[in-house]
C-alpha cells in the first residue's frame, strides 16, 4: 500500500497564494499589529525552522500583516535560510535568485532561524493564534480511551506549508510496532483529510470544501469547535483508514462479543479488520433503529410461547412507525415479525401479559 505521508505530499501541492485563496480566514478578521518590521513585507524561507512549525510562523505573520512568498524575488524583503536540503532544485533557485537580486542592486535581509524566532516572538506569540499543537491537543483529548491506550499521535513538518498528523500504533500480541501513518494534514487555516474520508464526514454532516484532488478540508476555526464525539469519530475513522489489517472471521472472545453484542478483543485498532464485529457493528445500528436492545440477546417466542435465540435481523418492509422484520433464529428457521411485537417479547413478563 502507499505510504500515507507520500500520498498527502503528491496530492496537494498548493502555492502559497494558492493557500489564500483555498479555505482560507478573512484578512479583515484578523487584528493586524503594524509596528514591527515584518509589515507590508514579504518572506521566504528555505528549510525547515527548529522548534517552530512553517503553519504556525505563517499564522503568527499574518497577524503581523506579513505575506509569505513561495519563491525569492523582487517582492522578497526577508528570507529565512533554514535547515535545507542543499540537493533540492528548488532551494539551488532560491539560493541562486539572492545572489542575482544583490547584483542588480536589490538587497534582500536574510535572517538565521535565531534571528527570525527573535524578531517574530518579539512582536507576537503563541497565544495569537491557533497552532498546530493546540489542534493535535484538541485531537487527543476528545480521542477514545481505548484509541488512546493503542496509538500514540505526533506532529511531523511536511516538505511544503503542511504540518502531518501522524500515528504510531503500540506493539501489540497481534501486530508489531507500526511506522507512523499520517491520518491528517494541518494547513495555515485548514484541516486537509484524504478523499476516502468522505462518507463519514458526510454522515456526522461536518462542513468541508473539496480541492480539485479530491481531497477534504475543514476550516480551522470549524474544527475546533466540533463537538468531541464528532471530533473522536472523525479521528477514529482516519485511523482506522490508515492502519488496514487482513481481514479475519473472528477470535477467541466470539461468545462473550455475541452476548455483550459489541467488539471485546483487547487491540481497537486491530479488531477494525474482524467481519464479525462489522456484522456486530451492523446488526446494533438496526436494532436501535428498530427500537430493540442494543446490548442483549434478542429471543422470539413461538405459537407455545418457547423461546428462541435470535441470530440476526433484516428490514423486509418500512412503514411511518414500525418494521416488518425478517428474524433469522438459532435453529435456522426464519419468521417475519412486526419490530413493535418483537419489541414487546424482550420484556420480563412476556409470556405472563400474553399467554391465555
Amino acid at each position: 500500500m502507499e505510504n500515507d505521508t507520500n500520498l498527502f505530499e503528491n496530492s496537494i501541492n498548493y502555492t502559497f497564494d494558492d493557500l489564500l485563496n483555498l479555505n482560507t480566514k478573512k484578512q479583515g478578521n484578523i487584528k493586524i499589529n503594524q509596528n514591527n518590521p515584518f509589515f507590508e513585507n514579504g518572506i521566504c524561507f528555505i528549510g525547515s525552522i527548529s522548534d517552530l512549525l512553517r503553519v504556525d510562523a505563517i499564522n503568527m505573520l499574518h497577524i503581523l500583516g506579513a505575506t509569505e512568498k513561495e519563491n525569492v524575488s523582487k517582492n522578497s524583503q526577508y528570507v529565512v535560510i533554514g535547515d535545507y536540503d542543499a540537493s533540492l532544485e528548488s532551494v539551488k533557485k532560491n539560493l541562486k535568485k539572492i545572489d542575482e537580486l544583490a547584483e542588480k542592486g536589490i538587497q534582500i535581509t536574510t535572517l538565521t532561524p535565531e534571528q527570525f524566532k527573535d524578531m517574530l516572538f518579539t512582536y507576537c506569540d503563541y497565544s495569537q493564534i491557533v497552532s498546530a499543537q493546540d489542534i493535535l491537543d484538541k485531537i487527543t483529548n476528545s480521542l477514545n480511551g481505548k484509541y488512546k491506550k493503542i496509538v500514540k499521535l505526533y506532529l511531523k513538518e511536511s516538505k511544503n506549508v503542511y504540518t502531518f498528523v501522524q500515528a504510531l500504533a503500540k506493539e501489540t500480541p497481534w501486530h508489531p510496532e507500526l511506522s507512523g501513518k499520517t491520518i491528517m494534514k494541518i494547513g495555515v487555516s485548514d484541516i486537509v483529510f484524504s478523499n476516502n474520508m468522505k462518507s463519514v464526514l458526510n454522515k456526522l454532516k461536518v462542513e468541508y470544501t473539496v480541492d480539485s484532488t479530491e481531497f477534504y478540508h475543514i476550516d480551522i476555526e470549524k474544527f475546533m469547535k466540533l463537538d468531541n464525539s464528532i471530533l473522536n469519530d472523525i479521528i477514529i475513522e482516519a485511523l482506522v483508514k490508515a492502519f488496514e489489517f487482513e481481514t479475519f472471521g473472528c477470535c477467541s472472545k466470539y461468545k462473550e462479543c455475541e452476548s455483550k453484542m459489541s467488539c471485546c478483543h483487547d487491540d481497537v485498532l486491530y479488531s477494525n479488520s474482524c467481519q464479525r464485529k462489522a456484522f456486530l457493528d451492523s446488526q446494533r445500528a438496526l436494532r436501535k433503529k428498530c427500537g430493540l436492545p442494543t446490548t442483549t440477546e434478542l429471543r422470539y417466542f413461538d405459537k407455545e410461547y418457547n423461546p428462541h435465540k435470535i441470530i440476526q435481523i433484516k428490514i423486509e418492509k418500512e412503514f411511518t412507525d414500525s418494521f416488518v422484520l425478517k428474524v433469522y433464529l438459532e435453529n435456522d428457521k426464519t419468521v417475519n415479525v412486526l419490530s413493535d411485537y418483537l419489541s414487546e417479547m424482550q420484556k420480563s413478563d412476556f409470556v405472563k401479559t400474553h399467554k391465555l
